[in-house]
């Protein structure tokens, strides 16, 4: 078996497919052990690199991690070995991560457990739009948009982002988007059928949402689906903007089925209904508006809502829907302005059996101040009920 001396940058001549053992480096130092090198890659010193300009190994002692930021950027057409540097970004999400797992899996990267957070967390930039699906799965792995305001100026990701740890705790599962618009398809180039964020699995998670733009754009999908069965899973979602691209009816933007999920200044739009909660989930939103043209801006198919300091706008049906016995809607501070016609809307519609716990409530002048009559007794104005002991 033949050595072959390596120099950075430079293109080895193996024929179509050589054979090798115990590459070595230019000081002698070995690469790695490779069975089976194509003349496409590229050997430096920071590893082997693929036709696309993907690390496919790194050799201990050479690669040095670019201060936990990986810059992704697709509109780069040029030529180039992708490090993950500003200089030599990556061009697609996945590459970056394939790259950090494998950083993580040869020790490379490490995060270092404080007790009470982890230190060095790992930050994807994403430079320009980018059309593929991602994968996340290891915590404390975050994605970040390069603009200033992704609800309002968004970098888009056109593809499924889909949060899955399988193993893990509450503690080390934690993910987190920031300044990104998120599509699949629908009249934009984004790819697949299905729902925009898909938050799922049985592994407890945390995940961070901050000033994002997130669309539905598949009939009967979501923006955000939600069935995380993990004990204590939690989304946090602040200053997004999430809507629907152009189809009506019950196609609801976000559906929280099981976990707690959390929404903070947020706006919302589309000709749908927008919030679904359902199963065992419970769906909290304050300092929002909530806009929709479907049969409501809240459905309460099961679990619980508790809404806050927020507005409900809908040009069609009601503004909260409870169709379930056993369903809880906790409503304080929050203007409605909910049409009377047709007779059958309601301000808050429901079933017998549901509790109501509000206080505060504000009706836009001239439109509907009513409540469905089979709430009956489950419709309770909150008060103060501390007793001095």
């Amino acid at each position: 078996m033949t050595d072959y001396n390596v120099t950075v940058g430079y293109r080895p001549t193996l024929g179509v497919t050589q054979q090798a053992a115990g590459l070595v480096g230019p000081a002698g130092t070995g690469i790695g052990t490779t069975s089976s090198i194509n003349t496409t890659g590229i050997i430096t010193a920071s590893g082997f690199y693929g036709p696309s300009g993907e690390i496919l190994a790194f050799p201990t002692g050479f690669f040095v991690p670019p201060d936990n930021h990986w810059y992704v950027n697709p509109a780069r057409t040029d030529i180039y070995t992708s490090t993950g540097s500003v200089a030599a970004p990556y061009k697609t999400v996945g590459a970056a991560l394939s790259a950090i797992q494998n950083a993580l899996q040869t020790g490379i990267v490490s995060f270092t457990d404080n007790g009470d957070s982890i230190a060095n967390p790992q930050f994807i930039i994403l430079q320009s739009s980018t059309t593929e699906n991602i994968g996340l799965t290891t915590g404390h792995i975050y994605i970040q948009g390069d603009t200033s305001s992704g609800s309002q100026m968004p970098i888009w990701i056109y593809g499924t982002v889909t949060i899955n740890p399988t193993v893990g705790t509450l503690y080390q599962n934690r993910f987190g988007l920031s300044n990104l618009g998120i599509v699949d398809t629908g009249s934009n180039p984004g790819i697949g059928t299905t729902h925009s964020l898909i938050v799922t699995g049985s592994a407890p998670l945390r995940c961070y949402l901050h000033d994002c733009n997130i669309i539905a754009g598949s009939t009967g999908k979501q923006a955000i689906f939600m069935d995380n069965s993990g004990t204590g899973t939690q989304l946090y979602a602040e200053v997004q903007q999430l809507s629907r691209a152009g189809t009506a009816g019950t196609d609801y933007v976000v559906k929280v089925s099981k976990g707690y999920a959390f929404f903070n200044n947020c706006s919302t739009g589309g000709s749908t209904a927008t919030f679904n909660v359902s199963g065992t989930g419970t769906l909290q939103i304050q300092y929002s508006k909530i806009e929709s043209a479907g049969e409501a801006c809240v459905k309460v198919d099961g679990g619980t809502a508790i809404v806050s300091s927020t507005s409900f706008l809908n040009t069609v049906g009601h503004g909260v829907s409870m169709t379930a016995a056993g369903t809880v809607l906790i409503s304080i501070n929050n203007y409605f302005d909910i049409l009377t016609s047709p007779a059958s809307n309601r301000a808050i519609a429901g079933v017998a059996g549901v509790a109501v716990y509000h206080s505060n409530t504000v009706i836009a002048p001239g439109k509907n101040a009513k409540y469905s009559t089979a709430i009956g007794a489950g419709y309770i104005g909150l008060v103060t009920a501390l007793t001095a002991s």
